[in-house]
């Protein structure tokens, strides 16, 4: 009798832990799923911005310097006609429109 009751007890607490287990599970399911949406939020509204931002600007300056040939926009006849600046804003512009900003 003595063993039946000590195997019973074990069970129930076999049982407990199987039960805490499964709970940890599913709260760490829940903890790393909303780290990663976090994460992605963070990248979409924070680090690709940043990026294109930086890649735009580089853009803007390789073309500036002559480095690169722009198709679509002639920055030497746009500055002549409308002033430097407004010829490196337009270009800066028409960029992040192009990637998405």
């Amino acid at each position: 009798m003595v063993n039946t009751v000590g195997s019973l007890q074990k069970l129930k607490n076999q049982k407990s832990k199987i039960k805490m287990t499964m709970q940890n599970s599913k709260i760490w399911i829940v903890v790393i799923t909303v780290v990663l949406i976090l994460s992605g939020i963070f990248y979409w509204f924070q680090l690709r911005p940043i990026q294109i931002r930086k890649e735009c600007w580089s853009r803007v300056e390789k073309i500036k310097n002559g480095e690169i040939k722009s198709d679509k926009f002639n920055p030497n006849e746009f500055a002549a006609r409308y002033g430097a600046q407004k010829a490196i804003d337009t270009l800066y512009n028409n960029c992040l429109i192009e990637k998405g900003l």
